[in-house]
């Protein structure tokens, strides 16, 4: 981790000396000096603040729809500190076939009771040994579900006040099953 931000730090620096031979030894209009020592020196801040997304915090894009869990930590709302709620959720996506594929990824989603609770009982099973894969709906609601009054049929959708807030669903995964292994001879 140090190396890659000595680096970052060097790299900066050979970019200012650069920029410190264009704008003292070019011939250029003082105009166009003065904008490309701007827009280095927005780029430096840049590309600082972007590389935290690089370091390992949860992913701000969209979950994908179908998933494999490989942990969950739900972090409650403090009012004390007027902190909102977060659940992080470490997982992988699945192909077709539901197999997990690709590098593990961690996200991110805003708390609710509806969801700590079904994240709550994923970890449970998760530490008692289950391997679990998930999946994501965002409850937007279609017209015919909705009430004339607005309210919403319960066995059919979810309430307006939780439209398109992502909701999980988790199921657990059969163990693989391995071939028979011949004795050795």
């Amino acid at each position: 981790m140090i190396e890659e931000r000595l680096f970052l730090i060097l790299a900066y620096l050979v970019v200012t000396t650069l920029l410190l031979c264009f704008y003292f030894y070019s011939e250029f209009s003082r105009l166009t000096k003065n904008l490309t020592v701007l827009l280095v020196t927005l780029s430096y801040f840049y590309t600082w603040f972007s590389v935290e997304g690089l370091l390992g915090w949860p992913s701000q894009e969209e979950m994908p729809s179908q998933f494999r869990v490989l942990w969950i930590d739900v972090n409650e709302p403090d009012k004390g500190e007027s902190e909102d709620g977060e659940i992080f959720f470490w997982v992988k996506e699945l192909n077709k076939a539901d197999q997990p594929f690709g590098k593990p990824r961690a996200y991110s989603i805003k708390w609710s009771e509806e969801n700590a609770k079904k994240a709550e009982e994923a970890i449970t099973k998760m530490e008692d040994g289950e391997i679990l894969n998930g999946n994501i709906s965002r409850n937007i609601l279609t017209g015919d579900q909705e009430k004339s009054d607005g309210t919403v049929n319960e066995k059919e959708g979810t309430s307006s006040a939780d439209e398109g807030e992502p909701t999980f669903q988790f199921k657990e995964v059969s163990p693989p099953v391995l071939p028979t292994k011949s004795p050795l001879n």
